[in-house]
């Protein structure tokens, strides 16, 4: 599972995207496990959900909004609806 984001993401390494996880959890297992994969190397991947602190998310949006791709985001479906994150 993680073989097969990771490719995908790489094909579209020069892109901004955002892909939705289920739950927090999921977003941390990703962000954690990701990284150390080969197919993820040179990616640029950043977790955000709503149990983070508001200062981490606020940061983990600025930092995605000012790139110019690149970037995928996991993120849970709360985030996406506009459930408020504090």
């Amino acid at each position: 599972m993680f073989t097969i984001y990771a490719c995908a993401a790489q094909a579209h390494a020069r892109e901004k995207v955002i892909v939705y996880f289920l739950t927090c959890a999921c977003v941390d297992l990703f962000a954690a496990a990701l990284p150390r994969l080969p197919a993820a190397a040179g990616l640029r991947l950043a977790a955000l959900h709503g149990r983070m602190k508001q200062a981490a998310r606020e940061a983990v949006l600025a930092a995605f909004a000012g790139q110019d791709g690149g970037a995928p985001r996991r993120r849970t479906p709360g985030v996406q609806a506009g459930v408020p994150l504090d």
